[in-house]
């Protein structure tokens, strides 16, 4: 992309990150300004992930329809969990941005986490690694030899940075590799996705061996997770004696 500001008289500004490659042309005539600055995101006095809440949830479109299925015994009579794959882009792996999490949710990944968040259940943000993103040729894993655990997923425990581990080699497959770099983590198969991944960050880094040594990197996305109670929770129950005016 071009800006040839010297075809029409004004002010002109571009912006862009600082490991955007750029050039700039000669200024012949008039003068350039450049700012470089620093952006954070932090947790504001009356933020919306506060509680309780400075916004009217009611005013979320998503909010009536979240209250109505949590009052229904139907939904989830037993529990369980529900998982939210993040559709905006965030380095979710960079330690800095970690600290920003969730307050830096954008859009609809800010509504869901609001929401559940501001009907007092637990929500927390995570990262996951695809198995099948980590089957390299003909390594095995244990799990595909398991009904319950073939579909699970690799799920960090918490948010962490870029992980960097001396793991693998002939004698460990990717899978155990990432499995013992990439901690805190585990192994879920009880968590109902909604949506499909979407943007990847480079999560863990290890050591294979080929015919040559080399390096291997996997990559995560960010997800919202949300345990839902029982339909015999306290919670639960109160959402059904009060209606939708709770």
């Amino acid at each position: 992309m071009t800006y040839d500001w010297g075809a029409e008289d004004g002010i002109h500004w571009a912006a862009f990150y600082g490991d955007c490659e750029h050039e700039v042309y000669e200024v012949t005539a008039g003068h350039r300004i450049t700012l470089t600055y620093n952006l954070y995101a932090h947790e504001q006095l009356g933020g919306i992930f506060e509680s309780p809440s400075t916004i009217d949830m009611n005013c979320l479109t998503l909010y009536d329809p979240v209250k109505e299925a949590l009052a229904s015994p139907e939904f989830f009579p037993k529990g369980g969990t529900l998982g939210f794959h993040c559709v905006h882009a965030y380095a979710h792996t960079n330690d800095r941005v970690v600290e920003t999490l969730p307050y830096a949710l954008k859009g609809v990944d800010a509504v869901v986490f609001s929401i559940f968040k501001g009907l007092n259940l637990s929500v927390s943000m995570r990262a996951v690694i695809e198995k099948e993103n980590m089957i390299d040729g003909d390594d095995y894993d244990w799990r595909e030899e398991s009904d319950d655990m073939k579909d699970a997923k690799l799920v960090a425990t918490a948010l962490h940075g870029i992980q960097i581990s001396d793991e693998g080699g002939e004698d460990v497959g990717t899978v155990e590799a990432v499995e013992q770099s990439w901690r805190p983590s585990e192994w879920r198969n009880d968590i109902d996705w909604i949506g499909g991944p979407r943007n990847k960050e480079v999560a863990v880094v290890h050591l294979a061996y080929g015919n040559e040594a080399t390096t291997v990197w996997h990559y995560s996305t960010a997800v919202i997770i949300v345990d839902i109670p029982n339909k015999d929770s306290a919670r639960r129950r109160a959402l059904r004696a009060t209606g939708l005016d709770s």
